[in-house]
């Protein structure tokens, strides 16, 4: 199975539902019904590598686009890898404006899968595999999560996520 990173949108009044009932935070994210249609981003097992592309690092970082792995608010329990975190609204925002900043040149200069295997950066070696397409398949990553991060900075939104 593997390490996942998954995050739900939440308004304010659903961040203070699971601040009230810390337990809930994990089903939240991952509800058993109605996955298909909630506000959910599931990055896979991609999430580290794609952390390591915006941040040139293996953990959470001051940067903005240190948004996978953050310095956060945790909530409820440990679920294996840690608890649920909440990323708040102006997170978004600033990791919107900062990720427009990363055109493909810069993304291209970025990826560093030997860098990654060094780091040890989850299914790292796998980047080291497969070369100039695994930026491909991370582009592809952090395009989806810049549509999230817009949708959350669009509304207002926090984001509860989780490594599962």
């Amino acid at each position: 199975m593997g390490m996942v990173w998954v995050a739900r949108l939440a308004s304010d009044s659903e961040v203070a539902a699971v601040r009230a009932d810390p337990d809930s935070a994990y089903d939240f994210i991952n509800p058993e019904e109605g996955w298909e249609t909630a506000p959910i981003i599931d990055l896979d097992k991609e999430w580290h590598a794609l952390h390591f592309l915006l941040t040139q690092s293996a953990g959470s970082t001051d940067s903005p686009l240190s948004i996978i792995l953050g310095k956060f608010e945790e909530i409820g329990e440990d679920n294996g890898y840690g608890p649920a975190f909440l990323i708040p609204a102006e997170a978004w925002q600033t990791f919107c404006d900062a990720a427009a900043a990363l055109d493909e040149a810069a993304l291209t200069q970025r990826y560093n899968p030997k860098a990654m295997v060094d780091e040890h950066v989850y299914i790292a070696d796998m980047y080291l595999e497969e070369g100039d397409d695994g930026l491909a398949f991370l582009t592809d990553r952090l395009n989806e999560l810049r549509e999230f991060a817009a949708k959350a900075a669009a509304g207002g939104l926090s984001a509860l996520a989780v490594i599962t």
